[in-house]
């Protein structure tokens, strides 16, 4: 398991309910949903500029993106689920990443493994994405 894989079931749980959602609140419901302490939030990584959990969500929702399941609806870093996340988010039962990788649609999987942008992503690779 990837240092941020832990957020991906979260962000897609959080966001099931089909609102579109700032990132900023994405990320205050996936850390109450993980019960993180706001020094868990805040921990800066030797080395990074940047919180740990704040990069790892930031991942996480670039990773969804490039997956598939999730949508960034404007330049105001707001997201909501695809379809294909909304079905995966109402899933009953614990997420694996085997279940987010076997759910991505083979252009996006594509992308993924050249490392070519996503359809629907505004990133060029998902390996290089920052906090929002």
């Amino acid at each position: 398991m990837g240092k941020t894989d832990y957020v991906l079931e979260p962000i897609l749980r959080v966001l099931k309910d089909g609102e579109e959602t700032p990132s900023s609140e994405i990320r205050l419901r996936v850390a109450e949903s993980l019960g993180l302490s706001e020094a868990e939030r805040k921990h800066i990584a030797p080395g990074s500029p940047y919180a740990e959990f704040k990069y790892a969500v930031a991942h996480g929702l670039v990773r969804l993106q490039a997956h598939g399941h999730l949508k960034k609806v404007s330049t105001e870093k707001i997201y909501r689920l695809t379809p294909r996340g909304a079905e995966l988010a109402h899933r009953p039962g614990a997420l694996s990443l085997r279940d987010i990788k076997n759910n991505t649609p083979k252009e996006n999987a594509q992308a993924l493994r050249g490392g070519g942008r996503a359809p629907g992503s505004s990133h060029g690779s998902p390996a290089r994405s920052w906090p929002e």
